[in-house]
């Protein structure tokens, strides 16, 4: 949420799987308008979140609220390619990591809400998406 470049640094900005992971609104507020800092007048961001209807996704998974817990396993890396195992194989870890699951015109009011504007919104596999650029629509 500070990233270390400079204002108006770039053309175009991906947030992709980020956002969802971020705690409060407030925070994901302000990693919104740290994105949009960096950009050029006009620049182009891509966001990309987790959607509470994965009815049309992957992961499979069922939401019972907008915040939840979501279990990743963490498996151990392979041996590499004629190396012996030394000791017996590690076992897989899992984590609970935190999500927040958007619902349908969230983002876009999220990105409203620190004066980008929305040029598109869509889902895609499980996820709501909006490409705004940075400021208002050109008069």
């Amino acid at each position: 949420m500070r990233l270390p470049y400079r204002s108006g640094a770039f053309d175009a900005a991906l947030s992709i799987a980020v956002l969802h992971h971020v705690s409060s609104e407030g925070r994901r507020r302000l990693l919104f308008a740290e994105t949009l800092r960096v950009l050029r007048p006009g620049g182009l961001a891509l966001f990309y979140a987790w959607a509470m209807d994965q009815s049309d996704g992957r992961s499979g998974h069922v939401f019972a609220s907008q915040d939840v817990f979501v279990p990743f396993t963490q498996r151990p890396p392979p041996a590499a390619a004629g190396e012996e195992a030394r000791e017996a194989p590690a076992a897989a870890v899992v984590h609970q990591r935190y999500c927040h699951v958007y619902r349908e015109g969230e983002l876009r009011a999220l990105a409203e809400s620190v004066g980008a504007t929305v040029l598109q919104e869509y889902c895609d596999t499980g996820n709501h998406c909006v490409l705004v650029r940075k400021g208002p629509d050109p008069v």
